[in-house]
């Protein structure tokens, strides 16, 4: 269909409804893994989402600029949360006599 605008199609708003939904899961089940000190895979791939959807943003001239803070403390949440991760992978799981030890 050239000339015809996608997004404001029927069937355009149902994809985007679906992206967004599948989005929203992905970030959901992403927090509650890293939540869990487990979510190193799937916190990659969420920030790598949601990175990519900025660089779209960025790319079409739609990131305003009062959002580009909350943007970076979402993307800041996100890495240190794989890090902590990847730390909890590094270093197993704690005990309470260890962490009783750090704060004597």
């Amino acid at each position: 269909m050239p000339g015809v605008d996608v997004a404001r199609t029927d069937l355009g708003r149902i994809f985007s409804l679906g992206g967004i939904a599948l989005e929203a899961t992905l970030a959901f089940v992403a927090a509650y893994r890293l939540a869990r000190h487990k979510g190193l895979w799937i916190g990659t791939i969420v920030l790598l989402l949601f990175l990519l959807e900025m660089y779209g943003k960025i790319a079409t001239g739609t990131l305003a600029s009062g959002w580009t803070f909350a943007y970076t403390m979402i993307v800041l949440g996100l890495v240190n949360g794989i890090r902590a991760a990847w730390a909890a992978r590094t270093f197993g799981p704690l005990d309470g006599t260890e962490l009783e030890s750090v704060f004597e």
